[in-house]
C-alpha cells in the first residue's frame, strides 16, 4: 500500500542473521529485490534491497528516514 502512495519506496531489510539473505530474497517473490552480498547493486527498479552483511547496520540507519524494528 505504501508504494501505491510513494513510487520510489526502497524498502531496506536487514536480517539478525546474514545467512537468511537468500531465503529473504525467495520470499521476495516477483518484487524486484537485490542482496548487497550478492553484490546486487541498487536501480530505479529495486523495491526491496537486502542488506545481508556485518558490520553495516549503522550505516543503513543513517540512510533511512525511518525505522521498523521486528520484536521477538
Amino acid at each position: 500500500m505504501l508504494r501505491e502512495r510513494f513510487s520510489d519506496l526502497l524498502t531496506i531489510i536487514v536480517p539478525r542473521h546474514q545467512e537468511r539473505g537468500p531465503d529473504i530474497e525467495m520470499l521476495c517473490g516477483a518484487r524486484a529485490a537485490k542482496r548487497r552480498a550478492a553484490g546486487g547493486g541498487l536501480s530505479s527498479q529495486t523495491q526491496i534491497y537486502i542488506a545481508d552483511t556485518m558490520g553495516e547496520l549503522g550505516l543503513f540507519y543513517r540512510l533511512a528516514p525511518f525505522c521498523l524494528s521486528a520484536a521477538r
